[in-house]
């Protein structure tokens, strides 16, 4: 078995606690706990990634917002009448 961070091991341990108190038939409970920690751990890491994304997107929008506002107007078309005024 490989040794992690002790608070790894601990935690661990404490979600593995549920599955050796009752027979379930699926497996080793510290493989069970293990799995349970790494499912949080992916929860997680998806929660991140979609943070991370909306801050891309905003920022991706604000330098568009920027380019827009530098914007010239058009030439003249021929094939659009202009505005009377």
């Amino acid at each position: 078995m490989v040794t992690g961070l002790p608070a790894t091991e601990q935690a661990a341990a404490q979600l593995s606690g549920p599955f050796g108190s009752r027979a379930t038939g699926i497996g080793d409970p510290a493989a069970q706990g293990t799995a349970v920690l790494a499912s949080i751990v992916r929860r997680e890491a998806y929660v991140l990634a979609y943070i991370d994304a909306f801050w891309l997107i905003a920022r991706v929008s604000l330098v568009d917002i920027l380019l827009v506002l530098l914007l010239r107007p058009p030439p003249p078309n021929p094939l659009i009448p202009s505005p009377r005024v």
